[in-house]
């Protein structure tokens, strides 16, 4: 893995390569993928509202002795009725069994529900629209984040090269003023003040390598490897390019500054419309409490009995349901309004 090439020799890097590792590696852009398949079966999930839901519905409920003799107390009386007829006497069932069983089915159509089916579309797919947006803002900021990263690694191992040399001819010069000092044409005041100064650049140096180390540190991290996976870099090629270009009249034409088409289309502003287009969603949403419901709703069910097998008596029913919020203690006026704010503030 990735920690196991730490103790190994160091690869060559190039920024190419930083890129696609990050590209491939780096947490933020990970996150924002997943990001982006959850939306996707977000978006799937919202269409499923549309469609019927079935449960199955089985029980068994336990009654205490005098509650089981209280409860079917008139049957033995309606028993005891002379001249009943015998076969009315053995169709009577009880009223309730020390053990009762019950299975049922139900099915549930949604029909309208405030609008709130389309609305789950709507926000699905603006999450969707959203991530995928992310998702590219992600891997724009990570490839600025690499570059800078890299070039400033590549600037710290220049700095820890330049205080080297630095320290290096410091220690050469100083020695040279000690011997000038033993033939008496250098005093011991300038010997000090080299030692000192090459005490100094002993410190610049130790101050660049740590430079160093953290500058490759940031830049594995905003690859996605481990810390202290080691690297070679190997310096990009020298990029020149003309600032300007000079028309037939001598006037300098260049690119302009701001393009107000570019920054329309910059993943990170798309973010942010598919984000207002949410929340114009969720107003949408706070406001289908206050509208009808209207389903369709079908039960199945066996006779409760004493046995656990279906072999009571089968009922059916079907139901058109119609629900109209009259109040809801001021709770769905509150989400209109909290709605419009996170609107106003997107």
């Amino acid at each position: 893995g990735v920690a196991g090439m730490a103790s190994s020799e160091p690869q060559p890097l190039t920024l190419d390569q930083a890129l696609r590792t990050a590209l491939e590696k780096n947490r933020m852009i990970a996150g924002a993928r997943s990001e982006v398949a959850s939306a996707a079966w977000g978006s799937r999930r919202a269409y499923t509202n549309w469609l019927p839901k079935v449960e199955v519905n089985s029980g068994v409920t336990r009654v205490d002795d005098e509650t089981l003799r209280l409860t079917n107390a008139p049957i033995d009386f309606i028993k005891g009725i002379p001249g009943l007829d015998p076969e009315i006497k053995d169709s009577i069932r009880p009223f309730a069994y020390k053990d009762t069983y019950s299975t049922g089915l139900t099915v549930l159509q949604p029909i309208y529900n405030g609008g709130l089916e389309l609305i789950g579309i709507e926000v699905a797919n603006a999450l969707r629209e959203k991530g995928s947006h992310m998702l590219r803002d992600t891997e724009q900021e990570v490839i600025s984040r690499v570059k800078k990263a890299y070039y400033n690694a590549l600037k710290a191992e220049e700095m820890v090269r330049l205080s080297r040399e630095t320290e290096r001819r410091t220690r050469s010069y100083l020695e040279s003023i000690r011997r000038k000092a033993e033939a008496g044409m250098r005093t011991s005041a300038d010997v000090l003040r080299w030692e000192a100064q090459l005490a100094s650049d002993g410190g610049n140096v130790v101050e660049a390598e740590n430079g160093s180390a953290m500058a490759r540190a940031a830049l594995n991290e905003v690859m996605g490897v481990d810390l202290d996976q080691a690297y070679t870099l190997e310096p990009p090629p020298e990029v020149t390019a003309p600032v300007s270009a000079r028309g037939e009249a001598g006037t300098t034409s260049a690119a302009p500054l701001y393009d107000p088409a570019s920054v329309r289309e910059h993943p990170g502003v798309l973010a942010t419309r598919s984000l207002a287009r949410l929340q114009k969603t969720n107003l949408q949403k706070a406001w289908s409490g206050f509208k009808p419901q209207v389903n369709l709703a079908f039960s199945y069910n066996w006779e409760k009995n004493g046995t656990p097998s279906l072999d009571g008596a089968k009922t059916w029913a079907t139901a058109l349901m119609l629900r109209f919020p009259v109040f809801s203690s001021f709770g769905d006026y509150a989400a209109v309004r909290q709605a419009r704010e996170d609107l106003r503030k997107v």
